[in-house]
């Protein structure tokens, strides 16, 4: 057994594939349902295929589901980025047409019955 060889994983990698924790596999371990190996630096090893057995879905569609989680995210962020533009182009747009000569005026334009020409 070596770290590159594929059909062994220490236990950080098996982790990392099965989207669990190193004490999950340690639990897994005491309770016989995952078997290890010891390498020749007294690290545990165990098996990719009782990895993908025991977390079949873990190894294969949990790294494509993130991956077009991710890609759905990132189409998302596009699409408000692009709504946040048009929106303060609009907005740039109306306070360059419309500026009112003082406050007074503003008021008036828009609750002239209270602040109108009577005052």
């Amino acid at each position: 057994m070596s770290v590159n060889d594929p059909t062994w994983l220490t236990l950080q990698q098996a982790a990392n594939r099965a989207g669990c924790s190193v004490k999950t596999l340690y639990r897994l371990m005491h309770r016989g349902r995952l078997g290890y190996r010891r390498g020749g630096d007294n690290r545990r090893y165990v098996s990719a295929d009782q990895v993908h057995d025991l977390f079949p879905d873990a190894s294969t569609a949990g790294h494509t589901g993130i991956q077009t989680e991710l890609e759905a995210m990132k189409q998302q962020l596009q699409k408000l980025e692009n709504q946040l533009e048009i929106q303060t182009a609009l907005i740039e747009h109306a306070i360059a047409l419309y500026q009112p000569r003082d406050v007074n005026a503003l008021l008036a334009k828009h609750w002239p019955e209270d602040y109108g020409a009577s005052r």
